[in-house]
């Protein structure tokens, strides 16, 4: 995957979009019923995203139906593994019980988690992060 290219995953009931914005900063997007096929790509994608100190990871998780429980169960591992090198793992959801999860991933995660269900907020968040970074926000694939 190349720096500020999107790359998209999609099967028949959900999909996801990764975007490398820097080195230490990554977006990705992950909307509609994602199965245990999403998990095996999370599991390929994302530890590539993950090489640096300092790490921070947004994940638009707004449009969000539902997931198997490897695509939960993946998500928890990768965080928590690679834990010292993040900074912070900022997670949008318009779902309580979405939210709920991320708050309980949180715990074993070193409290790195931070959750936003203000769409305007996130992108605000997102925004100051690639400015610390020197870098202008990203055009970020329609919902």
């Amino acid at each position: 995957m190349k720096r500020g290219e999107v790359w998209t995953w999609s099967d028949e009931g959900g999909r996801l979009d990764f975007l490398q914005i820097t080195d230490t900063l990554s977006w990705m997007r992950v909307t509609g019923r994602i199965s245990d096929d999403a998990a095996l790509v999370l599991e390929e994608k994302l530890p590539g995203l993950l090489t640096h100190d300092g790490t921070e990871h947004y994940w638009d998780l707004f449009e969000l139906d539902s997931f198997s429980n490897k695509f939960r169960h993946a998500s928890i591992e990768i965080t928590t593994q690679r834990r010292k090198r993040y900074e912070r793992v900022h997670v949008l959801s318009g779902s309580v019980l979405i939210r709920m999860a991320v708050a309980a991933a949180g715990l074993p995660a070193g409290g790195m988690l931070k959750s936003y269900s203000d769409s305007s907020r996130f992108e605000e968040q997102l925004r100051d992060s690639c400015r610390t970074r020197g870098v202008d926000m990203p055009s970020l694939p329609p919902r």
